[in-house]
């Protein structure tokens, strides 16, 4: 009853259009409901990742890696790691082979020779050069310094592997001597 106004179809459409619309917020303002806490939740992760990101110990974590990332210093890192591994090694093969002499302990092998006074171990190519003389100072805070370390890479893994060896051995014998003690009693 509009003669000059939308016709009844139009009005209806746009009321449907109205409902689908109300519909469409209800929906909205429902997920925003849910979703809410999560956003609040990554909003917070967010800070704490920022401040983080943004802390002295990052920076220096970073510039850490910077510097390790430098050819030099990886090379002196892996000299170090050799060096503290072919000393144990060392170390363990004396320690449980080696004789009591005036100098301290010495084992004489195959192809060299391992002299330990104090803290102090030499490895010598037997009747040859020496190939590592290196200090323990880690009781007094320091650390293992090498005033001298030639040894190829072949020499290095023959030491730990000898080393090595000489555990897997030691164990085995431990274990038979357990077993001939008590191990077959009836």
């Amino acid at each position: 009853l509009n003669p000059f106004g939308a016709s009844a179809s139009v009005i209806e459409d746009k009321q449907i259009e109205i409902q689908r619309t109300r519909s469409s917020i209800y929906n909205t303002a429902s997920q925003i409901r849910y979703v809410l806490p999560d956003f609040q939740r990554w909003q917070s992760e967010a800070r704490a990742y920022l401040a983080w990101d943004e802390s002295k110990s990052t920076k220096q974590m970073r510039q850490l890696e910077f510097d390790f990332s430098n050819p030099q210093i990886n090379a002196r890192l892996k000299r170090l790691n050799d060096v503290y591994t072919i000393y144990a090694a060392a170390s363990y093969i004396v320690k449980q082979r080696g004789t009591e002499s005036n100098q301290g302990l010495i084992y004489q092998g195959k192809s060299y020779r391992i002299e330990q006074q104090g803290e102090k171990i030499s490895i010598t190519h037997k009747d040859r050069d020496l190939l590592m003389s290196a200090m323990d100072n880690r009781n007094r805070g320091g650390i293992i310094e090498a005033s001298q370390f030639n040894l190829t890479r072949e020499e290095k893994k023959l030491i730990c592997d000898s080393a090595r060896h000489l555990k897997q051995q030691i164990e085995r014998e431990r274990s038979q001597r357990q077993i001939s003690r008590g191990g077959l009693s009836y």
